[in-house]
């Protein structure tokens, strides 16, 4: 028997607080039902297989409403990658990222992409403002492999993702060069960022994410409930 749905501050009134950030109508409208199905989902508990080996107990969900509601706060992005061993891999003379998107806290502070990319076709930036000018053509994949109804987290991170990024890379083009997310939390803070790869027929990339931060002390713990999408065309090959 499952247990009552926590009392969570994860609510319809939460969302609307929080910036919409050029979403399209049908994805905002996606977010509002994962919503309302978060209302109605309980906390998994060690009676579930795949929950079995964690205690929530000590989870309480109305803390980190709280801080995801908080306002931006400056910080250092930690990054664990080194440009120059990535250069290693990718090959004498080769660019070490072809693009990077880097948010703090669910907010995106780095946005940066070759040139050449767009000229093949390829999207690649942070969610918000991928969907905002392409939202048609990734309608049919948006959260096409992440079921929000699943657990409560599954239904937390639909309702209530902030940064990560989209990329999409057309059927038959094949990039060198990396493309590097990177999402950071801050000691206290909240990340829920979303990624989204999709890969035409016969399409070949890399893709490095990073998820890093938060704090040594239980104190400063942050809270990361993220998620990726996969989609992968036939003949294409993903490095990730």
């Amino acid at each position: 028997m499952r247990t009552v749905a926590p009392a969570s501050g994860f609510d319809a009134d939460l969302l609307d607080r929080l910036p919409r950030a050029g979403l399209p109508d049908w994805a905002h409208d996606r977010r509002r039902a994962a919503v309302a199905r978060l209302s109605g989902l309980a906390l998994p508990d060690r009676r579930e297989e795949n929950w079995m080996r964690t205690d929530l107990r000590s989870f309480h969900p109305e803390h980190w409403a709280a801080a995801i509601a908080r306002p931006a706060t400056a910080g250092t992005l930690p990054a664990a990658l080194l440009e120059a061993a990535v250069r290693v891999a990718a090959g004498p003379g080769a660019a070490a990222f072809a693009g990077r998107v880097a948010s703090l806290d669910g907010v995106v502070v780095r946005d940066e992409c070759a040139a050449d990319l767009a000229a093949r076709g390829v999207l690649f930036g942070p969610c918000e403002r991928i969907l905002a000018a392409h939202g048609d053509a990734l309608r049919d994949t948006w959260f096409s492999a992440i079921d929000s109804g699943a657990d409560w987290f599954a239904a937390l991170h639909a309702a209530f993702h902030r940064g990560g990024a989209v990329r999409v890379v057309p059927a038959g083009v094949r990039l060198s060069a990396p493309l590097h997310i990177l999402s950071a939390i801050t000691p206290g803070g909240v990340d829920t960022g979303h990624v989204l790869v999709v890969l035409g027929e016969g399409a070949e990339a890399t893709v490095i994410t990073e998820t890093a931060g938060g704090g040594e002390a239980a104190t400063d713990a942050g809270l990361h409930c993220g998620g990726t999408e996969i989609v992968v065309g036939r003949r294409a090959s993903l490095r990730i």
